[in-house]
């Protein structure tokens, strides 16, 4: 099946991707900065367990105590919570229990 992508959709990838910028709602704050991954935003802020967590579709990180270090790890978590959707639809091909990796 044919897919297109929609208005909005679209709006969203037209932005930078992948470029981390303050969070607009939280103006004073600098606990909490954002960038777009496949055009969908990911959070990532600093929470009261003192660490940093990146949020994703509905999924999050484990702690990570540096915001450079969120950064670095963003990509992959992004990549990782893609490679896990399909598994969430009916139907979807079962996933060795190694992800594919021997």
């Amino acid at each position: 099946m044919s897919l297109i992508t929609t208005y909005a959709r679209a709006r969203f990838l037209a932005f930078a991707q992948q470029r981390w910028i303050a969070d607009q709602h939280a103006a004073q704050d600098t606990n909490k900065f954002c960038a777009l991954f496949a055009g969908h935003p990911a959070p990532m802020q600093f929470k009261t367990d003192g660490a940093w967590r990146l949020s994703y579709l509905g999924f999050r990180s484990e702690r990570i105590f540096h915001p450079a270090d969120a950064q670095r790890a963003a990509p992959a978590s992004m990549r990782d919570v893609l490679a896990r959707m399909p598994a969430l639809v009916e139907g979807a091909p079962r996933r060795s229990a190694t992800g594919g990796r021997a």
